[in-house]
């Protein structure tokens, strides 16, 4: 079965959806330009270490849940299930906000024993308390903008990360302005502050609680806490391992060389959010249009297009990125930060591999096999702690650099093959 091209207005939706994260990644880059030209290396890699245990703590209380909202929110809405969307919607929504609360209480009482005993740094408990206080804004956030990518509101939710990526750079330059005094507790405060500044004008596009009869029954209603139970669970297993995985490096460099080491490594790291803002954007495009297919001959016609794509965008950033970032060198690599660049080009070649792959490791979640993208974070987590502690001592940076390549690259590899095995012996019809 040959089906037409990919639509235009596919492209299109990746475009806008790319516009808000390139801005958002821009803001990103810019504040980094602005910081190390403002504070020192220590105080920027406290700054670093304080909004890594942010979003890490933000992303681990997601517990899978905005990936049941993936998955199960366009396949209700082609079917018509609108009860069973609002419901999905209420429960995830409900226990994001319970988790919210419960994380920023336990960090602001426990943050003194997180930065000596996770960090090895006492001096940064101040600024990881004050980060605390920013989970919930960007837990609620995240899920407001994964609704709107998974309902294919891909408009309003390129607002959201511009309105985000502008009001954080612009307040971050005013502050760097300032006569105030030039420490990174402020600056952790900015980030703080935007996701909460930006919530409340977003609220609306969730739906609304149905007052009507056509509701679901008290059956259909635990029939539905189980599925989603059922697909989340092995996800929490990803969860933890991906984001511990992805975050083990700063958190060993820290503790087996020093701060400065952490900011040199997260100054690499930076030049690539446009990259990882560009594989976020494909899968916002072709996970919801995946998760509706219900034929398998139509799955791989699709996966082969997309693959395709996923080829001529990745291969285009990856220049166009390193590039840019070598013409610019003596800009925006300081002589102190001359050892941030291997780190980048290594993290480039990881991230291109993820993304060409992704239509392919794509096919377990429209496969409900949660199990196999559970195995394949833990995968990525074991080589990255068994990479990081043989290498850093050796190789500083650039060995956490290579750590996280071998690791993302075995996690992607093992993705793909069961993927395509998935997709060659199993009926995507006998899923529905």
């Amino acid at each position: 079965m040959k089906l037409p091209p990919i639509p235009k207005h596919s492209i299109k939706n990746l475009l806008i959806v790319y516009l808000g994260a390139v801005v958002n990644a821009v803001s990103l880059f810019l504040v980094n330009i602005i910081l190390i030209r403002t504070i020192d290396t220590d105080a920027y890699g406290a700054f670093t270490l304080a909004v890594l245990t942010l979003t890490t703590l933000a992303e681990m209380s997601d517990l899978g849940l905005n990936g049941a909202i993936t998955r199960f929110v366009p396949e209700f809405i082609k079917h018509g299930k609108t009860a069973a969307l609002h419901e999905v919607v209420s429960i995830v929504y409900r226990l994001r906000i319970i988790l919210s609360a419960g994380i920023t209480i336990t960090g602001l009482v426990f943050a003194p024993q997180i930065a000596i005993f996770i960090f090895g740094q006492p001096a940064i408990a101040e600024a990881i308390r004050i980060g605390f206080l920013g989970v919930g804004g960007v837990v609620l956030l995240g899920f407001v903008s994964t609704y709107l990518k998974a309902t294919e509101q891909f408009v309003k939710n390129t607002w959201l990360q511009v309105l985000k990526g502008i009001i954080r750079v612009v307040a971050v330059l005013a502050l760097s302005l300032t006569l105030a005094p030039q420490t990174p507790l402020l600056y952790i405060g900015i980030f703080v502050l935007v996701p909460w500044l930006i919530l409340p004008f977003f609220l609306h596009v969730l739906p609304k609680k149905r007052t009507d009869s056509n509701q679901l029954s008290v059956g259909e209603k635990q029939t539905l806490k189980k599925e989603i139970a059922s697909f989340s669970g092995w996800l929490v297993v990803w969860s933890f391992a991906a984001i511990i995985g992805t975050r083990v490096d700063q958190i060993m460099l820290s503790n087996m060389l020093s701060l400065e080491a952490v900011a040199i490594y997260a100054y690499g790291f930076q030049f690539v959010f446009a990259y990882s803002f560009l594989q976020q954007s494909f899968s916002a495009i072709i996970a919801p249009k995946m998760n509706i297919i219900n034929s398998t001959s139509e799955l791989q016609s699709f996966v082969t297009r997309s693959f395709k794509w996923g080829l001529f965008g990745s291969l285009g950033v990856s220049m166009i990125t390193v590039v840019f970032v070598i013409f610019f060198r003596p800009t925006f690599f300081p002589d102190v930060y001359t050892a941030s660049l291997p780190v980048f080009i290594l993290i480039v070649l990881a991230m291109m591999i993820a993304m060409i792959c992704m239509p392919y490791t794509q096919i377990i979640t429209v496969y409900k096999k949660s199990k196999l993208t559970a195995i394949s974070g833990l995968i990525s987590l074991v080589v990255n702690i068994i990479g990081n502690a043989v290498l850093i001592p050796t190789y500083g940076t650039l060995g956490a650099a290579w750590a996280f390549f071998f690791s993302m690259t075995l996690s992607t590899v093992f993705s793909l093959i069961f993927g395509y095995r998935l997709s060659k012996n199993v009926e995507l019809d006998t899923i529905f």
